[in-house]
């Protein structure tokens, strides 16, 4: 019963990295620390960096959630799909002051659900807002961005889109319909260089012309498609 039961697992962590939380999923160790999300697949012999952040990035609490990783700074909720090579920002409208901090996060089959510090409140989202496939295709380097048109076109209810990325940087695709409301949010993310598929499911909303728009720095590109029910 001595200290001698307890062994670090450490490995190759920085010696100033302090771990704030951890899970288990899949017999994968992660953790959220004061230098990003890290994960070992051999019980923390050896552990990997996998956020796109600076190394600073203070990161609090994490979740695990079938193929996505959930993951919490002080004021920011990410979520990835790649074990981190793409992260995408989900905080939203979620009430977040400096007197005020996210203290936990947690999930079941329909929502994840957010503990603000100081007031103690509850916030939840669904999950069918946040998780979106986003496939790639490629990672050969393209050399402009671009927006193909979706496909089927038109569709019932649902429909992919391609784009390519040339450089790393943050891309956001949005829906919005023909009065110009936003209606979904398919990428809002930090991507990598390649050639991307996300697919769009549109079973919430009317038949009728929406239109698809994504931005990256200076570039914006938008089409049109149509939704036949």
């Amino acid at each position: 019963m001595g200290s001698t039961s307890w062994v670090s697992i450490r490995g190759n962590l920085p010696t100033n990295l302090v771990v704030y939380d951890l899970r288990l999923k899949n017999n994968i160790l992660y953790i959220a620390t004061n230098g990003g999300v890290w994960n070992s697949t051999n019980e923390g012999t050896n552990w990997s960096n996998i956020n796109i952040f600076n190394f600073s990035t203070h990161f609090t609490t994490i979740e695990v959630l079938n193929t996505h990783i959930i993951a919490s700074t002080q004021n920011k909720v990410y979520i990835t799909a790649d074990n981190g090579s793409n992260w995408a920002d989900i905080t939203g409208a979620l009430p977040v002051t400096i007197n005020n901090q996210i203290r936990e996060i947690a999930y079941n089959s329909n929502y994840i659900f957010v503990i603000l510090e100081n007031t103690g409140f509850v916030y939840h989202r669904p999950l069918s807002e946040i998780i979106i496939s986003i496939t790639p295709i490629s990672t050969n380097v393209p050399d402009r961005y671009s927006l193909s048109q979706n496909y089927p076109n038109p569709f019932n209810p649902t429909t992919n889109i391609n784009f390519t990325v040339p450089k790393s940087g943050f891309v956001k695709m949005n829906v919005y319909d023909i009065n110009g409301r936003e209606v979904s949010t398919l990428v809002n993310q930090e991507m990598t260089p390649g050639t991307y598929k996300v697919d769009f499911d549109a079973s919430n909303l009317s038949s009728g012309i929406y239109y698809y728009s994504m931005t990256s720095g200076d570039i914006v590109e938008t089409k049109r498609m149509t939704l036949v029910k």
